[in-house]
């Protein structure tokens, strides 16, 4: 594969991320600067030097840019010379193609794949935000909450914050706001009838494969051997919650 070709029409700076492929790379860019590019050529630089197809993960946030990435790539190094074989997105080949994902769809797959080291069975449900809410209201009723006093809505936003600070039920005290203690009794329901139910909400999909990459090292082995190259899109925009996760994907050196 052409070198030459890969770095063709970026400018210095650019041609300079392309090829930062040892250690941390954090490339500062604006809007419309060229950062899909970077990416995409990054990831064929990758390649050209000798990286497994299958070993280069980036993630971004929306599923829109996950497929434009990965429409880029697939067609940048069939330019180059190399067809990308197709593997599917349900597929768990992690060989043959680079993934280019959201955070969370790569939870889906890592929760399909360990979620039973955490108790979340591979067929899980993911709630949306009606079902959540009937799930929230059911957790108050049972409890004697009056919706008046706390509304499903701010229930959901605390379990929500809890989440994304990587808190447990059993660790709701230690978010940073005062909240009363009715807060902290609805988010341990929830949590209680999510697992008796296999159902995760959409914030789950951050926390759980966290969690078991955590507490379960055989896993966190796999993955850190399986993504040797970590590409995040956007990174100024990942939450707590987002970074652990791909800190726990790393591995060092």
């Amino acid at each position: 594969m052409n070198h030459t070709q890969i770095s063709h029409g970026l400018n210095n700076r650019q041609t300079e991320a392309v090829k930062s492929v040892f250690g941390e790379t954090l490339v500062i860019a604006g809007a419309g600067s060229g950062k899909t590019a970077v990416l995409t050529r990054r990831c064929a630089y990758l390649i050209a030097e000798g990286a497994r197809p299958g070993s280069i993960l980036s993630l971004t946030f929306t599923n829109k840019a996950a497929l434009e990435m990965n429409q880029r790539i697939r067609k940048l190094l069939f330019e180059l010379g190399y067809d990308l074989p197709f593997v599917p997105a349900w597929s768990l080949d992690y060989a043959n193609s680079p993934l280019f994902c959201t955070f969370h769809s790569l939870g889906v797959r890592l929760l399909r794949e360990f979620g039973d080291l955490v108790g979340i069975p591979k067929a899980f449900t993911i709630l949306d935000k009606d079902d959540q809410t009937k799930l929230v209201k059911t957790c108050q009723k049972e409890l004697n909450i009056d919706p008046k006093v706390m509304a499903p809505s701010y229930a959901i936003h605390f379990i929500s914050q809890c989440k994304q600070d990587l808190l447990v039920a059993a660790d709701s005290h230690k978010i940073a706001q005062d909240y009363l203690p009715i807060f902290h009794q609805v988010y341990k329901a929830y949590e209680a009838k999510c697992r008796a139910n296999a159902v995760v909400d959409f914030d789950d999909l951050i926390l759980q494969p966290y969690l078991v990459l955590r507490h379960h090292p055989e896993a966190r082995r796999v993955c850190q051997n399986r993504w040797l190259h970590i590409q995040v899109d956007e990174f100024q925009d990942i939450n707590l919650a987002q970074f652990e996760l791909v800190a726990m994907l790393y591995k060092k050196m």
